[in-house]
Order: structure tokens, then sequence, then C-alpha cells
């Protein structure tokens, strides 16, 4: 524990009912993050020059690591998907130039921070004096800074249908700056983070160039043995990550009434807005957002990923898998990917909107914004809490031996997926190298 290096701390904590634990989540949401696992090593190198082009929001830069961070307010998903795509360039490519765009810069000389040991270029553009074989945007949002660099080709990664300026999903709201990025995006080819992404792409413009590009193609989980033990089996915690509306925080409290007996874990991101509803339920317990997040992992049985917005894909249910524990989810968006086990799977008729801030009863799969749909009711909550409880329920009372077994399947589905993907990335980039390698 973090709190056994302030002896004076915890004497003077030592007497008061839960302080000791309350003081260690504290330490911990806040303290630097662990070393990262590193990549699985990429087989081959090229000769490629490549410029990866993303935010000052993007990293958490190497003067900053040693500070006290309250975790539950930064950014997650997209920026640990972009610091993993930064270290794996930084394996294939021959040259990797990092550029983030940052508005502080405009009129000024460039700042650059380290991010791992990795440059980053902080300015307001990418200077035209270079060029690269390949530009990688780090979001889709990112494409008009991104479009500055000089470059043979040009890709973005695509991690939420928020950021594109298509489809029944489009999150932008002035017409002429939806059509003029959706020009820019015509010279990229978008690295979807799932397939579900990539078919909403192809389903909503005909002009743009699309593929997969799941966080295991560039080394995301790390290599096949840098995970530590766990055993879920010996957990009774139900765990919930990132509670809101859209993450089906309504569905999530109507369970935790339903199932009083059971001991709830509500982990706090900057998803988590409102913790009130959380901290009104006796059997939920709610901590803060931590970088090491196998601890939070290693408290608990099941992961719950009721999300009703369409998850572009689901990071943290894949995460609990390769570490054995079982995820119940929706099959929202992405996650009939994530959740690579079918029976844990539930389906709901009901649709969050991010734009509109409202939960609709709607098949997700006919959701489109314009179209009047009726509000979604606690009875609607209440019947989706039902739904989770059938598949819950088995799950917190297979006794042992039974549930090693559901806890082997897990770790063996995530970690075919993240070997089926390994290094599909690498093989994409090989063939653009302007030099054979």
């Amino acid at each position: 524990m973090l709190i056994d290096s302030l002896p004076r701390l915890k004497e003077a904590l030592a007497g008061i009912p839960g302080a000791l634990e309350a003081a260690e989540e504290w330490l911990v949401s806040r303290c630097a993050p662990p070393e990262p696992p590193p990549p699985p090593r990429v087989p081959f190198s090229t000769n490629l020059k490549v410029v990866l082009c993303c935010s000052t929001s993007s990293f958490l830069f190497d003067r900053d690591r040693s500070r006290l961070w309250d975790w539950t307010t930064r950014p997650t998903g997209e920026v640990v998907c972009t610091e993993a795509l930064a270290r794996y360039l930084s394996q294939l490519a021959a040259t990797l130039d990092i550029f983030a765009y940052s508005r502080e810069e405009e009129g000024e000389e460039e700042r650059v921070e380290t991010f791992e040991g990795l440059r980053v270029h902080c300015r307001s553009e990418v200077p035209r004096s270079q060029r690269w074989d390949v530009c990688v945007a780090a979001s889709a949002d990112l494409v008009e800074f991104a479009a500055g660099a000089e470059a043979t080709h040009y890709f973005a990664m695509v991690h939420q249908h928020l950021t594109l300026p298509f489809g029944p999903r489009c999150g932008w709201t002035s017409e002429r700056a939806r059509r003029a990025h959706a020009t820019r995006l015509h010279r990229f080819t978008l690295l979807c983070c799932s397939a579900f992404l990539h078919r909403y792409v192809v389903s909503s413009s005909s002009s743009s160039s699309s593929r997969v590009c799941y966080a295991a193609d560039y080394g995301f989980f790390g290599g096949e043995n840098h995970l530590g033990r766990f055993a879920p089996w010996k957990m009774s915690k139900v765990a919930i990550i990132s509670p809101c509306e859209a993450k089906g925080l309504r569905v999530f409290l109507a369970l935790a009434r339903l199932m009083p007996s059971v001991s709830f874990l509500a982990v706090k991101t900057k998803w988590t807005t409102d913790a009130r509803p959380l901290l009104a339920e006796p059997n939920v317990r709610l901590v803060p957002a931590t970088p090491r997040i196998d601890q939070i992992y290693a408290q608990i049985r099941v992961l719950l990923v009721p999300s009703l917005w369409p998850e572009p894909f689901g990071l943290v249910s894949l995460e609990a898998l390769l570490r054995g524990i079982p995820v119940v989810s929706t099959t929202s968006g992405g996650l009939e990917e994530s959740n690579l086990i079918p029976q844990y799977r539930v389906s709901l008729p009901l649709v969050h909107d991010i734009e509109r801030n409202t939960t609709f009863v709607a098949d997700p799969d006919a959701y489109e914004a314009a179209r009047d749909w009726p509000e979604a009711r606690d009875q609607d909550y209440q019947d989706a809490a039902k739904a989770f409880e059938l598949v819950l329920a088995p799950l917190l009372a297979a006794p042992e031996s039974r549930f090693k077994q559901i806890s082997a399947q897990a770790k063996a589905a995530a970690r075919a997926h993240v070997n089926a993907r390994a290094h599909s990335l690498a093989h994409l980039l090989q063939p653009l190298t302007s030099v054979p390698s």
C-alpha cells in the first residue's frame, strides 16, 4: 500500500474506521502512473519516416509524471490509445516526429516536451519544410492540423462517431464546418477502432476510405506475459467504470437496488459528472480512478458495462477479460466485439443520445436522432436491471470450480483476439516505405 510509505499519517489514521482505506484511495488516485507495459516487439523494422499529429492533451508529459494528479479529471480511452500508438510507431518507423497542436503556441516559437523520452513538438501548425512517408492523425478531429504535413500517405484514427462529419450520429452543428471537415477527410484513410465504427463509416460516406484498426493492432495491451495474477473467483464485488448516463448509470442504480445483498464498486472518472446518486446507495462504494488500474481489477468478480450510447469499442471489457474477469454488458456499439463471451451480453431497447443528453426507448440499430422516440422512464430502467440480473446472478452464485472455468474462457477469448490482431498496423504500413526495408 502507498500509505505504508507515510508511517506518521498511517499511525494517525489507524484508529479511525475506514480512514486508512480512504487515504489509500486518495493517494492511489493521484499518484504517478506505473511504468507502462512494454509493447510487443515489432517483428520487423521499416525505413518509414512517420509523423504523428495529436494534441497537447494526448500525453502525460515526462515532466508531469511525478506530480499529484486527480485522475478522475483526466481524459481516458482515446488518450491512452494515442500513447500506445506513439510507443508502437517509435519501434516501427525509422524516424518518428510527433507534433501536438497547441493554440497557445500561435505566433510563438514551438515548445518541446518529452513523452517517455520521445520529443513532442507543441505548436499551432506542422512545418512544411519536412516531408514524411506516412502522416497519422491521432483523432479524426485533428485532420485539419495533420493535413498541414507534407506526406505521401495519410491516416486518421477514429475513436468515436461524434468526430465524424457524416452519418445519423454526426455531432457537427455547423453545416459549413461539417462540409469542410468532410472534404479534408477525403485525403485520409480512416483507421476505425472497431468493426462497428468501420460499418458506420461505410454506410454513411461513400467517399471515405476506411478499415478496422483495433487497439490490439498497435500493441495497446502490451506483451503476452505482463499481466499479474488475478483470482476473481475469490472476490465478491461487481464493478462499473465511469458511471454516467451514457454508460448506463440508471441501469446500474436500478440493479443495485434490485440486488441489495451484492457489493457494488463504482469507479469515478471524468465521465462521472454527478456522483450523488451513487453515494445514496448503501451497497455501492464509490472509488476514484487511478492509473494503477490493476488495483481496481484485483478487487472484483464481475465487470458491468451497461452502456446505452453506442460504445466505439469498450476497452475496459477487453482489459477485464484479459485478467480472467467476466464482463456483463449491453450489445451497444462495439461492445459485441469487446465482450467476447456472447452469453454475457444483454440486448436492451434503450439508446442514450449524448448530443441531446437523453435516453430513449428505441432499437439501437435503427436509432436516428432526427426521429421522435419516447423517453425512457423509471420502469424501463428497472426492466433493464432485471435483464442484467438474470445474467449476473448465476455468475455470483457459481461455485469456485465453475467460476475458474468461466475465468479461463474469458482470458482465452481475449488473448486470442489480441494475438490474432498483433502487428496488424505494422503490416499495413510496411509496404508504404519509400526504401525497401
